[in-house]
């Protein structure tokens, strides 16, 4: 036993020095992701202060999240889709002003999300400017409720779920797009 501890502290120090740091990795990174996998497939609400049992439900959140009739899956799908066209029409070879298009996409993301948020409620209020522009241009003869109206509150928040979401898709697929080597797009041609 002395000759083991000696040797954690000569010829294995490696093993004594990597202790600490592979404990944290799995304190800090292994458990939680395990953790958050695990509630990925169960039903987690909380009533008043209290958390309720978890329900395994399996794959059904991950269905809502892809279902296109839904609201949740249909911002997602359009997310993606959207970001990842726009990504490739940008990326082309005849684009031009490559920069200018990402810059103009990329300012969305780049302002902080409850700005932008906090500013769409107000552009789209019952005083807001689009309401005022279209009251005052003779297209509306009453303001437009886009946050009091169900339907059309589910619309805007999509609306702008995409609007906010579209350019991080964008830079993901951007970043894949741009690593791929001009090799594989010559040989593309040629096939």
């Amino acid at each position: 036993f002395k000759e083991d501890i000696k040797s954690l502290f000569d010829k294995d120090l490696h093993r004594t020095l990597l202790t600490l740091p592979i404990l944290g990795i799995l304190i800090f990174t292994v458990l939680p992701l395990v953790f958050m996998i695990c509630m990925a497939f169960t039903n987690y609400s909380k009533v008043d202060a209290h958390t309720t049992i978890f329900n395994w439900v399996g794959l059904a959140n991950f269905a809502k999240v892809l279902n296109i009739g839904d609201s949740i899956g249909a911002a997602t799908f359009s997310n993606y889709i959207l970001g990842m066209i726009l990504a490739i029409v940008i990326n082309r070879k005849g684009t031009r002003g490559k920069a200018f298009w990402r810059f103009c996409f990329v300012l969305s993301a780049a302002v902080p999300q409850f700005v932008s948020l906090l500013l769409m409620r107000t552009i789209f209020s019952q005083n807001g400017i689009v309401n005022t522009l279209l009251l005052n241009a003779g297209i509306i003869e009453k303001a437009i409720p886009f946050w009091s109206n169900t339907t059309l509150a589910r619309v805007m928040v999509v609306v702008i779920n995409i609007w906010v979401g579209i350019p991080f898709t964008m830079l993901q697929v951007t970043g894949v797009l741009q690593n791929i080597p001009a090799d594989l797009y010559e040989a593309a041609t040629v096939d």
